[in-house]
């Protein structure tokens, strides 16, 4: 007899509000799965919380927030090195659990990345839509 594969969804959102409206779609739309996803709202909480037993999805943020700096402060975006993308957090995801699938949900679009398995634009900052996280969610899912 052959069990059902485990399987997890990885959201890394820094922004409360998107974070917010994921788990609440999922919560109304999709209950069955709430118990399957993980939230992070940063970089270092994500790579903290990277499951490896299991068929992964993970929908990120392609850049980062400093919150120490403000809530505008972006990171990532063009900046030097030493700042987290979600192509970085990607090759991470990748080599913990290499099966998984990576998805960038963002404004911006990334360069083309062999760790990234997908692309969902977003609408532009602070317009937040539900329409655009079911869109995601029918997506990857």
């Amino acid at each position: 007899m052959k069990t059902k594969e485990k399987r997890k969804v990885l959201i890394v959102q820094s922004v409360d509000q998107w974070r917010l409206i994921f788990r609440d779609i999922i919560n109304l739309e999709l209950p069955q799965l709430a118990g399957d996803v993980i939230y992070a709202s940063s970089f270092e909480e994500a790579v903290n919380l990277i499951p490896t037993d299991c068929n992964l999805v993970v929908i990120s943020s392609a850049v980062f927030i400093d919150k120490s700096f403000g809530s505008r402060n972006i990171v990532g975006q063009g900046s030097d090195q030493s700042q987290k993308t979600g192509e970085m957090l990607a090759e991470i995801v990748k080599r913990m659990n290499p099966n998984s699938k990576f998805y960038i949900f963002s404004q911006y679009e990334p360069e083309k990345s062999d760790y990234i398995d997908g692309y969902i634009k977003k609408h532009q900052f602070g317009e937040i839509y539900s329409s655009d996280v079911e869109r995601v969610l029918k997506f990857v899912l």
